[in-house]
């Protein structure tokens, strides 16, 4: 097993079509291999930096889409939390309580 991809290795047309497992291990690969170049050639290839951009890319898509599934979820628990929270205000001060401990 090859733990970098390098330039001349293949690599998907459509990322978006991989699980996300998989574009975490190509995005580890692609990262190896912009080390390995840094170190052995003290720049890296044009091929490995454009293939880190469309992983980031990638990336960040999944990213924003999974926060914005998250947002809805969010606003029913924090709508809730709010209303019981409101309820339990409401009862302390018929019981003429503060709501302070003393």
């Amino acid at each position: 097993m090859n733990s970098r991809l390098s330039p001349a290795d293949p690599f998907p047309v459509d990322l978006s079509v991989l699980t996300d497992a998989d574009v975490e291990v190509l995005n580890s690969k692609v990262q190896r291999q912009l080390g390995y170049e840094f170190v052995s050639d003290g720049l890296p290839d044009p091929e490995t930096e454009f293939r880190a951009e469309e992983l980031t890319e990638e990336l960040d898509r999944r990213d924003a889409g999974a926060l914005a599934a998250a947002a809805p979820a969010a606003a029913v628990v924090d709508g809730r939390l709010r209303r019981v929270l409101g309820v339990q205000q409401r009862a302390v001060q018929s019981l003429g309580m503060s709501g302070s401990r003393p």
